[in-house]
């Protein structure tokens, strides 16, 4: 047993911290009480947290853990080996950056059900993984260079079923065009109406969500209709778009940071940091409308592993507070992955995923950036890592 001390605890249900709290948590990684300091039972491990606020694990629900911010395609050329490697050091990346679950949105080759097996099995240091295999788009379309590219309803349903089979957890497709494929544009519908129903239904039919690409354009109305699931990106959404979500139930799964980064990363192509650039000046009142239209909200890093600050403060700058900013990484995220009756808020019962930060997130929410401590599923995984 383990007694976590807490110097000021932020439990993620929205209520008030709690300052000189113990998280008490069990040696199946589960947490047994979460109180006041009182006694420390007869053998109990302390974990002294005092000096720091403690939160729940963040979720990180768009992310490639092998694909960084730059040159896609380039990317796509690296050996699975290489691939492979790259994705440890970034799942090490996020877990140090207090994301202990991660939404895989695609790798090419399956690598990240290769990575999933390996940090759910905590062989590795990192957040666990939640992962869809390959991503669907249309032939030539954004990312085709990592995707199965598909042509037609029959040519769809194929894809579909061809994750399934390979364990994917959910079915992510390319629904509009994107900022990193050259000549790709994020407004244009890429899947036709026909073949974004075959879609859904065929992922549905299943039991398995859709995760869809969408920045805006026609297609997001028909995907919205059709049963989309989370919707990633929204950066040209119309009001009318988030409304519909609202309507439908839709996540909004919200990804600032990326365009954010893209403009001032070094070997970022001109085609990727020019339409980032044009991304940003209209994305932060979509958020607006999505908080007014009561839109569920999620957030990910999307190749600029974990930061997620940059997510929360972008919510911030659009109305929402830094609790409803936590929450989009935290609950919001877990209810993205059907997780949130075990992650996302520090409650009894619960996996114990918990990270201490440095400063007060509900004053600053950079704050999360200053993570000195990470637990998942009550195992350490920073600061000692191995090596």
């Amino acid at each position: 047993m383990k007694v976590v001390v807490c110097g000021l605890l932020v439990d993620g249900t929205g209520g008030e911290p709690l300052a000189g709290a113990h998280v008490h948590v069990g040696d199946d990684g589960r947490i047994l009480r979460v109180g006041r300091e009182g006694a420390v039972p007869p053998g109990a491990e302390v974990v002294d947290l005092s000096g720091y606020t403690v939160i729940p694990g963040l979720v990180d629900a768009h992310d490639h853990l092998c694909i960084d911010t730059g040159d896609e395609h380039a990317q796509a050329l690296e050996s699975d080996q290489y691939q492979i490697v790259k994705g440890l050091r970034n799942a090490r990346t996020m877990v140090s950056g207090g994301i202990t679950t991660l939404r895989d949105v695609g790798e090419k080759h399956y690598n990240d059900v290769v990575l999933r097996e390996a940090l759910n099995a905590g062989e590795f240091p990192g957040p666990r993984v939640i992962s869809c295999g390959e991503f669907i788009c249309r032939t030539g379309g954004h990312a085709w260079y990592f995707g199965v590219q598909v042509n037609g309803p029959d040519d769809v349903r194929r894809g579909v079923r061809e994750q399934l089979k390979n364990g994917a957890q959910f079915i992510k497709a390319m629904i509009s065009g994107g900022m990193g494929t050259k000549g790709s544009d994020p407004k244009g519908q890429e899947l036709s109406d026909e073949e974004i129903h075959v879609l859904m239904a065929e992922a549905h039919r299943a039991g398995r969500k859709v995760a869809a690409h969408i920045h805006g354009g026609t297609g997001a109305r028909v995907a919205i209709e059709a049963g989309l699931d989370t919707l990633e990106h929204g950066i040209y959404l119309e009001r009318e778009d988030v409304e519909l979500m609202a309507a439908h139930g839709t996540t909004l799964v919200v990804t600032y940071g990326v365009a954010e980064v893209a403009m001032s990363q070094p070997g970022v192509p001109e085609h990727f940091r020019s339409k980032a650039a044009a991304a940003l000046d209209g994305y932060v009142q979509r958020l607006q409308w999505a908080r007014r239209a009561g839109v569920k909200i999620a957030a990910g890093g999307d190749g600029v592993h974990g930061r997620p600050a940059l997510e929360m403060r972008a919510l911030v700058s659009a109305g929402y507070s830094p609790m409803e900013a936590l929450q989009a990484l935290t609950i919001g995220g877990a209810a993205v992955v059907d997780l949130q009756g075990e992650i996302g808020t520090i409650e009894a019962g619960k996996w114990a995923d918990l990270v201490a930060v440095q400063g007060n997130p509900l004053d600053d929410v950079m704050a999360v950036e200053q993570v000195r401590y990470v637990m998942r599923v009550g195992v350490e995984q920073f600061p000692h890592f191995a090596g």
